[in-house]
């Protein structure tokens, strides 16, 4: 038996409010997050921050191992990303849900204090996170809400192509959720060619692997005038921006292609069936 952890339960339930941190339903779950891991072959994880609090929370298995959720890189896009035209805005996109896991706060504080010239943010997007972003952002005036698009879900084609369009990809994780989730979106960012813009904590998987290839921006949650003052930058720095999308675009087609992931999967079964002999 092989336990793949994407998110960690309870505590993704804890931070999102909807158990209490000393409930018997944490207390159940954990019991059965416990036990999983404990009478497993292995487990998989996306990142070492995520690995390092599961075991120190719940105990490890006889074999570890941190595997990437990757993406299908040639599905997604199969060309070098192109220079953004200097008659363009820089686009962000936020495409996918919203949810509990992921910090609006900072986009809030960004948004009502208006955006630099040349930066325009696109969501396609569902949630309840999505939801309070779309609340908040109702009321703001026309010059501001120019520069914002709040759309719905997309299909996978105009998925596709949408990420294409877009030069920058943004990624939010809230304080907290650093231990217990790594977004999947930052991979097919990758794959499209898109940097990243990361809002969350320093210290987590999605900061390092932004950091590790060079292929976008972190900020904390909270920091809405250090988020500011990159959009500045960023809006004035076309050139940075198309040299982070090559960095992005050469790990998303390399060391995060599902053909790359596959063999780490494959490699830890025939691992295990040699100490099954």
């Amino acid at each position: 038996t092989v336990i793949v952890l994407n998110d960690l339960f309870p505590d993704a339930l804890v931070l999102a409010g909807i158990l209490r941190p000393k409930g018997w339903a944490v207390k159940c779950l954990g019991a059965m997050t416990r036990y999983y891991l404990k009478e497993s072959e292995a487990a998989v994880y996306l990142g070492k921050h995520l690995m390092t609090y599961a075991e120190q929370r719940y105990g490890r298995t006889r074999n570890n191992r941190i595997i990437p959720v990757g993406g299908d890189a040639k599905f997604i896009c199969a060309a070098f990303p192109s220079e953004v035209p200097s008659s363009t805005p820089i686009r962000i996109l936020y495409s996918g849900t919203m949810g509990h896991m992921h910090d609006t706060d900072t986009l809030i504080d960004v948004f009502c204090r208006g955006l630099p010239k040349g930066i325009h943010f696109t969501f396609h997007s569902s949630g309840v996170g999505y939801g309070r972003l779309s609340r908040a952002l109702e009321h703001l005036d026309e010059e501001k809400g120019r520069q914002v698009s709040l759309l719905g879900p997309l299909s996978d084609q105009a998925w596709r192509e949408t990420l294409t369009r877009h030069a920058i990809g943004l990624v939010t994780l809230r304080d907290g959720a650093e231990h217990i989730s790594m977004p999947s979106k930052a991979y097919s960012a990758l794959a499209a060619g898109q940097a990243i813009l990361a809002i969350c904590a320093i210290d987590s998987d999605l900061a390092e692997l932004i950091t590790r290839h060079n292929c976008g921006w972190v900020i904390a949650p909270g920091r809405g005038e250090e988020l500011l003052a990159l959009l500045v930058h960023i809006s004035e720095n076309p050139e940075e921006v198309h040299a982070k999308r090559l960095e992005a675009f050469r790990a998303g087609h390399s060391i995060y292609d599902i053909s790359t992931i596959s063999q780490q999967y494959l490699d830890l079964f025939d691992l295990m069936l040699e100490g099954s002999r």
